[in-house]
């Protein structure tokens, strides 16, 4: 029995594409009052303008704003310490508006010129390492929130998540993961796509081990999520723990949350890996019953599989004669015939061959017409049972058998 199909992380936030949480930090609300305030360099023509801008700015005026800016740092000139606060109030309105190249470099400049306080840059460093990311420079937002981290004092769990995300988009999920972690130890409640940003770094890392037990922690807080169910099975698959992956969607299943075409034929071909085929053909045959799996040619094999394997022989041939009638393919036919061959049904096995015969797609035409022989044999047609058999002939698979039925044939006749 091969591996049931498993899909792991179907469900886990992709990192790449995650960043609602990011744009929103990006905008912190702009402040009525001058950032800098009037008495660390800045000029009272200076300060009275940037109120008015701020003005504007309060009033939704961005385009406005920006002019005023533009023109009161061209009035500036060289001034460093009123460029700087210029080009920090440029940078927040160019963020404001999605303009996040043009902020990055009001930024950029601003922390160049090295001369507003200490809080000042590290808000500006802070923004500018989430508009990099923002624009798909993870290399550059690495570099200015490593310097963000030198300086603060206590870094909070959404700076660590920023980092841990800024890691893996670089794809260095070593460095990732414990940045992640410091952000969930840190934050009173965090959100769960939080762990499950942790759980693909840890997948990504092959860290199946990390994986179970994260995925364990997360059902446990957050029970009402049925895909960590079917995920912590999907992980104990890859760890070829198949018997603790059949406990956990058992689990799941049996508490009623499991309802999902998809989860419970992987349940059931769970439950045939494990040689519970009895078990696989009543969730089939049940959910079937139910609707919730489809009376399809591909599930009704499978149910006569199940069936098979539970030498429920009259349950599997009814199961295959079902299958057989909805399937394009001979495969299905080709294994009632066999059922029915095993029964000594000579008659349905011949026109189960027959159909199979006829059919697209048969893996091994000379068996077909080697068995089809030996059932006209049996029903004394011998005339059909030798055109079988010489059919037979040409193909590696029964060309030997053939001619010695053959042979018997002329002995007989």
């Amino acid at each position: 029995m091969t591996l049931p199909e498993h899909h792991v992380f179907g469900t886990v936030v992709c990192l790449r594409r995650a960043w609602p949480w990011l744009l929103a930090l990006v905008l912190p609300v702009l402040q009525s009052a001058v950032l800098a305030g009037q008495g660390d360099g800045l000029s009272p023509q200076s300060y009275q303008r940037l109120n008015v801008i701020h003005g504007l700015i309060d009033a939704g005026k961005t385009t406005e704003a920006i002019k005023s800016l533009q023109e009161l740092l061209a009035s500036v000139g060289q001034r460093r310490y009123e460029r700087a606060v210029v080009l920090q109030n440029l940078g927040h309105v160019r963020a404001s508006r999605e303009e996040y190249r043009a902020a990055i470099e009001a930024f950029d400049e601003s922390l160049s010129l090295g001369v507003l306080p200490q809080n000042a840059e590290q808000q500006m460093r802070y923004n500018l390492s989430q508009l990099y990311l923002v624009t798909d420079r993870p290399a550059r937002a690495v570099t200015v929130l490593e310097a963000w981290f030198k300086l603060a004092e206590s870094p909070p769990a959404d700076a660590w998540l920023l980092l841990g995300h800024t890691h893996a988009e670089l794809g260095d999920y070593r460095k990732a993961v414990p940045a992640l972690q410091q952000a969930i130890q840190l934050a009173d409640s965090p959100p769960a796509d939080w762990y499950e940003n942790l759980l693909a770094m840890h997948y990504e890392l092959r860290s199946y081990r990390d994986c179970a037990e994260l995925l364990g922690q997360m059902i446990r807080l957050f029970p009402d999520r049925d895909d960590y169910w079917r995920q912590l099975s999907g992980i104990y698959m890859t760890m070829e723990q198949p018997a603790r992956a059949l406990a956990v969607m058992e689990l799941v299943w049996r508490n009623g949350h499991l309802t999902a075409e998809a989860d419970l034929i992987r349940l059931a071909r769970l439950y045939l890996y494990e040689e519970i085929p009895f078990k696989a053909a009543r969730l089939l045959e049940d959910a079937m019953q139910a609707g919730q799996i489809r009376k399809n040619a591909d599930n009704r094999t499978l149910l006569a599989t199940a069936w098979a394997l539970a030498r429920e022989r009259d349950q599997a041939i009814h199961s295959y004669r079902l299958a057989a009638q909805s399937s394009t393919g001979a495969d299905v036919d080709f294994t009632l015939a066999q059922l029915y061959l095993e029964d000594e049904r000579w008659t349905e096995a011949a026109q189960a061959l027959e159909t199979a015969l006829g059919k697209p797609g048969l893996k091994t035409p000379g068996t077909a017409w080697l068995l089809l022989g030996i059932a006209r044999y049996e029903l004394e047609a011998t005339g059909p049972a030798r055109a079988a058999f010489t059919r037979a002939t040409g193909y590696a698979e029964s060309g030997k058998t053939a001619r010695q039925w053959l042979e018997h044939l002329d002995q007989h006749s």
